[in-house]
């Protein structure tokens, strides 16, 4: 896929999830790769206009226009409602405090429009 900004090349991420928004008609997509004791997620969207014409998803930005990093190895994604988005991690490969493995940890992503 293509990358808007080079720092993401270096992560060889892989496919997390995908969730279908049937609101917004697009898909947002999680990535995520682990080195060692590092973890990354990055959050992406693909409109079905842009996945029909087969252009590559869009990365979602902070206010500053930098992807936005999850330090943590994403898994799966669903929407809680059509500006609030679930994210759950899999932090199985490295010790974080006194996580048990039957924990995760979670982000929510506020969508603003």
């Amino acid at each position: 896929s293509t990358y808007p900004n080079n720092s993401l090349k270096s992560l060889n991420m892989g496919l997390s999830s995908i969730h279908y928004d049937h609101s917004t008609q697009s898909l947002w997509i999680l990535t995520s790769s682990e080195n060692k004791d590092k973890l990354n997620s990055v959050l992406w969207n693909l409109s079905l206009t842009d996945f029909e014409k087969n252009n590559p998803p869009k990365i979602i930005v902070n206010s500053h226009n930098q992807p936005i990093f999850f330090n943590h190895k994403a898994e799966g994604i669903t929407l809680i409602d059509k500006h609030k988005l679930f994210i759950i991690y899999d932090d199985d490969t490295v010790n974080i405090g006194d996580k048990k493995p039957n924990q995760a940890f979670y982000t929510i992503v506020e969508i603003q429009n």
